[in-house]
C-alpha cells in the first residue's frame, strides 16, 4: 500500500514546491485551515516568508508521517484478510440461501406442535419441575456417596458382564442335531438341565416324588443282584425269566 502511495506523494510535492516558490508575496497574507491530529491548524506565513504554523506542528507532522507506513501496511494486511473472508463468505452465503428460504416453511410446520406443546409444558412439565426440586436437593448427599461407590460398582458389573458373555457365548451359533462336531453354548445345556430336572421330579406317589432309575448290566450280574435283594428280585424277575432277554438258562 505504501509503495503505491509514495510515488503519488512525491509527484504532488514536486508540483507543489515550485508553486510556492513563485508566490512569496501572496503567501505572506495567506491563511489556510487544515485538520492535523484532530484539530484545525492555520497555515500562514509571516513577513519573513517562514510558515509559522508548519514549524510549530513539525513534531506532530513528523510523527504522523512516521506512523503512515505502518498504518498503510496494517491496512493492506487487513484488506488481504477481508478479501479471503469475502471469497469464503460468498459461496457460504449461497449455500445458506436454501436453508434461509426454508425457515418460513419450517416455522409454519412447527407452529401446530408448539401450540400443542405449550399447555403441556406450562401445566404439566413446569409444575413437575417445581415439585421435583426439593427431591433433587435432598438427593445431593446420596448421590455424592453413590459417586464414591461407583468405581466398585463399575468393576462388579464388568465382572458380571464377562460372566454373562461367557454363559451366552456360542462359537458357531445354532446348529442342527445332525451336524458333526456340534458345539453349543452354556445356555443350551442350561435349558436341557431345566428340562431334565422337570422330568426327574415329575413322578410321585402318596409318599412324595421319586426319581426314575435306570438299571443296566448283564443277566448274570442282575441275577446275582436279584438274589441278594428280594425287592430287586421282584422287579427284575420278569426280565430274567424272559427267554428273549436272558435266554433259557
Amino acid at each position: 500500500m505504501w509503495e503505491l502511495v509514495k510515488p503519488r506523494l512525491e509527484r504532488h510535492h514536486t508540483l507543489f514546491t515550485p508553486a510556492l516558490a513563485g508566490n512569496d508575496a501572496n503567501l505572506s497574507f495567506s491563511c489556510v485551515r487544515i485538520p492535523v491530529a484532530g484539530r484545525q491548524v492555520n497555515l500562514h506565513a509571516d513577513s519573513s516568508g517562514e510558515c509559522i504554523a508548519i514549524r510549530s506542528e513539525q513534531a506532530n507532522v513528523t510523527r504522523a508521517v512516521g506512523d503512515l507506513p505502518a498504518a498503510l501496511r496494517q491496512t493492506t494486511d487487513t484488506l488481504i484478510r477481508v478479501e479471503r473472508f469475502a471469497e469464503v463468505l460468498r459461496p457460504a452465503a449461497a449455500h445458506l440461501q436454501p436453508a434461509v428460504k426454508a425457515l418460513d416453511r419450517a416455522n409454519h410446520a412447527v407452529t401446530p406442535f408448539a401450540s400443542e406443546a405449550t399447555p403441556i409444558v406450562r401445566d404439566q412439565v413446569r409444575p413437575f419441575v417445581r415439585d421435583a426440586r426439593p427431591v433433587v436437593r435432598s438427593a445431593k448427599t446420596p448421590v455424592s456417596e453413590l459417586s464414591q461407590a461407583t468405581p466398585d460398582l463399575t468393576r462388579s458389573f464388568k465382572v458380571l458382564n464377562h460372566f454373562l458373555n461367557e454363559v451366552a457365548y456360542n462359537p458357531r451359533g445354532r446348529e442342527g442335531p445332525g451336524v458333526d462336531g456340534r458345539e453349543e453354548g452354556y445356555l443350551f445345556w442350561a435349558a436341557w438341565l431345566q428340562h431334565n430336572g422337570a422330568a426327574l421330579f415329575s413322578t410321585s406317589d402318596a409318599n412324595g416324588p421319586f426319581r426314575p432309575v435306570t438299571i443296566g448290566g448283564t443277566c448274570g450280574v442282575l441275577r446275582s443282584l436279584a438274589g441278594e435283594t428280594p425287592p430287586v428280585n421282584q422287579l427284575l424277575l420278569p426280565a430274567l425269566t424272559d427267554p428273549r432277554i436272558c435266554g433259557t438258562s
